[in-house]
């Protein structure tokens, strides 16, 4: 069975950076070049972003709580929850 695309967005100032990606329930997360998105998981539409202000342009990781109340964001060796 060959994959297909379901949706595809631009991340506004991510650059061509790596993209670190995850799920939890109708929201998919993204982070790149020191921004991190919300997107809607039916559309790709970037429902929010947060540009790490003050943060540099780094390379960023992420992780959520078990319960999906917590974003953790992850750079530079700093953990900061959103």
């Amino acid at each position: 069975m060959a994959l297909q695309t379901y949706w595809q967005t631009s991340l506004p100032g991510s650059g061509f950076e790596v993209t670190s990606t995850l799920v939890s329930g109708p929201n998919v997360y993204a982070a790149s070049n020191g921004y991190v998105y919300r997107l809607d998981s039916e559309t790709g539409q970037v429902m929010e972003e947060n540009p790490l202000r003050g943060r540099g342009n780094y390379e960023v990781r992420l992780a959520i709580s078990h319960d999906g109340s917590v974003l953790l964001v992850v750079f530079l060796g700093a953990v900061m929850p959103l």
